[in-house]
C-alpha cells in the first residue's frame, strides 16, 4: 500500500469494504491504521478545513460572504463556510431558525456561528433592538454581524473613498447603483470579485467592528 501513487492509494481505500478491514484490525492496531488513513486523506487534499456557521439574513448576504471565502481560499486559508439563509421577517424569527438549522448539526464543531443581519429593522422600533438581539444570540454562542445600516451601505464603503461615510438606508440601493449599474439583490460572488479586491475589504472593515473581527477569526486579517 505504502508504494502506491497517492491518488491511486485513495481510490484503493475508498473501494475496500468493511467486511475485509474490520477481521483484519486488532485493538492495538486501530490507532496506528487510523493515523496512517489521515496522512494519506492529508497528503491528497491538504489538512481539513475549518468549518464556520453563518446564518444569513438574505441570499445577498451569502453571496457576499461567498466573496469573503473565495478571497480566503486565493490566501491559501482552509476554511469552510456553511451558510444558510434565513429569509427575514424580524430577528427573533431569523434567530429560532438559525438555532434549528444548528441543531440538526450537532455533530460538527463549528470554529464559530455567525448570525448577520441589517441593522435597519431595529431602527424602525417594531423588532428587537441590536443589544436584545446580540444578548439572546450570546446565549446559544452565536456571534452578530451587523450591516449598518444595510448590506449595500457595507458594498458602499468597499469602494475607496467611500470607507469612513454613513449612508442613510433609503438611499444606499439607488447610491450603489449609480456606483455599480449592474448590481443586484442577491448577485453572484463572481461578480464581487471581478469588482472588487482583498484590499477593498480590508480597507471598508477597518470601519465595520463586526465585520473585522470575523476577519480576524477566520485568519483573513492580522490581528
Amino acid at each position: 500500500l505504502r508504494s502506491l501513487h497517492s491518488r491511486t492509494k485513495i481510490r484503493w481505500i475508498k473501494g475496500l469494504s468493511l467486511k475485509i478491514i474490520l477481521p483484519s484490525l486488532t485493538i492495538s492496531s486501530v490507532p496506528t491504521t487510523i493515523a496512517y488513513l489521515n496522512k494519506l486523506l492529508v497528503e491528497e487534499w491538504g489538512p481539513p478545513q475549518t468549518p464556520y456557521f453563518l446564518g444569513c439574513e438574505g441570499e445577498s448576504e451569502r453571496s457576499f460572504f461567498k466573496w469573503i471565502l473565495d478571497l480566503a481560499s486565493n490566501e491559501g486559508l482552509k476554511i469552510h463556510f456553511n451558510s444558510e439563509v434565513l429569509g427575514g421577517r424580524s430577528y427573533p424569527y431569523m434567530l429560532t431558525i438559525l438555532k434549528e438549522k444548528l441543531g440538526r448539526q450537532k455533530t460538527v464543531k463549528f470554529s464559530g456561528k455567525y448570525l448577520i443581519i441589517d441593522a435597519d429593522r431595529a431602527d424602525l422600533g417594531n423588532d428587537w433592538t441590536i443589544e436584545e438581539l446580540r444578548l439572546e444570540a450570546a446565549k446559544n454562542n452565536i456571534i452578530l454581524i451587523v450591516q449598518k445600516p444595510k448590506l449595500e451601505a457595507l458594498i458602499l464603503k468597499v469602494f475607496k473613498g467611500n470607507e469612513n461615510k454613513s449612508f442613510k438606508a433609503s438611499d444606499c440601493l439607488s447610491l450603489l447603483k449609480q456606483k455599480w449599474p449592474n448590481y443586484r439583490k442577491g448577485i453572484p460572488a463572481s461578480e464581487y470579485a471581478r469588482k472588487f479586491t482583498l484590499e477593498d475589504l480590508i480597507r471598508a472593515s477597518n470601519f465595520e467592528p463586526d465585520l473585522d473581527l470575523f476577519l480576524k477569526k477566520i485568519g483573513l486579517k492580522n490581528k
